[in-house]
């Protein structure tokens, strides 16, 4: 058996975990190519297979055909999912994709932390050290300003916390989500490691856990690595 299908019921767990019962989201591989499709809670484990499959699907020109795997953080409306009902396939048009307006309710805020790094290439273990001690320090800053612990994962190339939120998809809150990214940032960036402030839009996209991060070859400094968990709440 591969090894990407004995994570199955892994990343199904997780997804469990992420999704909720009425949910809708969108699995993305981001490559060359653009590959999507739309899940319900029902299909968790379809949804699960077939990330993995793309995952590790190989190109035609060599190597994979996606350098990421990723699922939609917040609930979309219900009727995306007739875009491709619970299957992933290549999409060449952005508006196929989920967009902010197709969200009905923010329930993640995603503090995503990379390594200052040469574009294109996977970390260095010691790049993920600084990203790692500055992940730490904003969650040690966080505790006291926002309502619940996060989950602490792990990207393949950096770290990142996902806070369980419940809000409104409205200018307000986006506004809050940037605000509060641009803030960390402007308090922990380094010449190391650094905070993405991008991600505080509300059809934001996050890696998938269990699925592979491939930043150019996979050498024995730079290795391709598998997201995860390092800490979770319930």
């Amino acid at each position: 058996m591969p090894e990407s299908r004995k994570i199955v019921p892994f990343v199904q767990d997780w997804l469990s975990h992420l999704i909720a019962e009425d949910q809708v989201f969108e699995i993305r591989g981001i490559g060359p190519r653009k590959w999507s499709g739309f899940f319900d809670y029902a299909h968790l484990h379809d949804a699960s297979i077939q990330a993995l499959e793309l995952s590790d699907q190989r190109s035609p020109y060599g190597g994979y055909s996606v350098q990421g795997v990723y699922w939609t953080l917040n609930p979309l409306d219900p009727s995306v999912l007739s875009r491709r009902a619970n299957r992933i396939s290549i999409v060449d048009r952005d508006f196929a994709l989920a967009r902010d307006e197709d969200v009905i309710r923010r329930r993640w805020i995603l503090v995503d932390c990379d390594p200052v790094r040469t574009a294109g290439v996977s970390s260095s273990q010691d790049e993920l050290v600084a990203s790692f001690d500055l992940i730490c320090d904003a969650r040690e800053y966080l505790r006291n300003m926002l309502p619940t612990d996060p989950i602490f994962g792990e990207s393949g190339n950096g770290f990142h916390l996902l806070y369980r939120v419940d809000m409104p998809n409205d200018a307000a809150s986006t506004k809050a989500v940037r605000d509060l990214l641009r803030h960390l940032a402007s308090k922990f960036d380094s010449t190391r490691a650094k905070i993405d402030t991008s991600v505080f839009n509300a059809s934001r996209i996050c890696k998938l856990y269990g699925t592979l991060s491939r930043k150019g070859d996979s050498t024995d400094s730079r290795p391709h690595r598998r997201a995860g968990v390092s800490e979770a709440t319930t």
